[in-house]
């Protein structure tokens, strides 16, 4: 199960950075964010805490991006 997800993680992030190169923005934000929970899901249970600690704060960050983005308009 956890080889399929993070198959499924490595094919989210590929598509996220497929859709930043091409600039199709918002939605490569939005695939990243779901690719990095999938990571940071199969690092936690692998007790993978390097996985962990690069994807944790990418989700932060590109959480405040949208939440800025969505109250702000900019």
């Amino acid at each position: 199960m956890i080889q399929k997800l993070r198959w499924l993680g490595a094919f989210t992030m590929t598509l996220a950075v497929t859709l930043h190169t091409l600039n199709i923005y918002p939605w490569n934000v939005y695939v990243q964010m779901v690719g990095a929970v999938i990571w940071i899901y199969s690092g936690t249970s692998q007790k993978d805490w390097a996985l962990v600690s690069n994807f944790v704060p990418q989700l932060v960050i590109m959480t405040i991006g949208m939440v800025y983005l969505t109250y702000t308009g900019v």
